[in-house]
């Protein structure tokens, strides 16, 4: 069997719910393929933190901070071993992420903590009834992807990233209650699985082990 869409997005955590909103939002044909039987990767288990600075919720709080120092901070923490070039758009990106995550998934966040290094009230914490803030998180996100109609395919392993014969990427072939099935994505494959958490290799040479 066949599926056609605009995007596969593989993995239903943080990033892979993401992808799946943006998807809809732009008016993308999107599917979620997920191996396990509910979002049961890093996020639920995560305690909804987000490093960030110059954000909403800190002016907010009464918190001032500056970009540029964040940044140098980021750094300092990986112990010059980041690529820094994305950590700089990590930096200017956060207060972007905050907002979206207010505006777009409804996300509501605790009075800013002192937590996580270097202790200038970064720490931005999911809040609500369900508990870690990682699985309030997945809980918000999951009823938006379900709200915008992209289908979430659980107990569907992914196989095999397809190509053509000149290594375009043309989709994917999966395992899961069809049996194997080829899902053709027009507009490319999105990898969703669990960032770099379990490579210990990635681990050593950008956060310094």
């Amino acid at each position: 069997p066949v599926e056609t869409y605009d995007i596969v997005i593989i993995g239903a955590g943080c990033a892979g719910l993401t992808a799946a909103i943006e998807a809809a939002d732009i008016g993308a044909k999107a599917v979620v393929l997920e191996k396990m039987p509910m979002p049961l990767g890093n996020t639920i288990y995560a305690g909804g933190n987000f490093n960030a600075a110059c954000t909403w919720v800190q002016e907010r709080d009464g918190i001032k901070d500056d970009m540029e120092s964040f940044y140098r901070d980021m750094v300092k923490v990986s112990q010059n071993r980041c690529d820094m070039e994305l950590m700089r758009m990590f930096c200017e990106e956060s207060p972007n992420v905050l907002r979206w995550l207010t505006d777009r998934c409804a996300i509501q966040w605790k009075k800013i903590d002192y937590q996580i290094a270097p202790m200038l009230g970064r720490c931005h914490e999911v809040t609500g009834p369900t508990q870690p803030g990682g699985s309030q998180l997945t809980k918000q996100m999951l009823d938006e992807v379900k709200k915008a109609g992209v289908p979430l395919l659980f107990n569907t392993k992914v196989v095999e990233i397809t190509h053509d014969n000149v290594l375009n990427c043309t989709g994917v072939e999966a395992i899961g209650p069809k049996g194997r099935v080829r899902y053709i994505a027009k507009g490319g494959v999105i990898v969703c699985t669990g960032g770099f958490h379990n490579n210990k290799e990635m681990l050593t040479r950008y956060m310094g082990g």
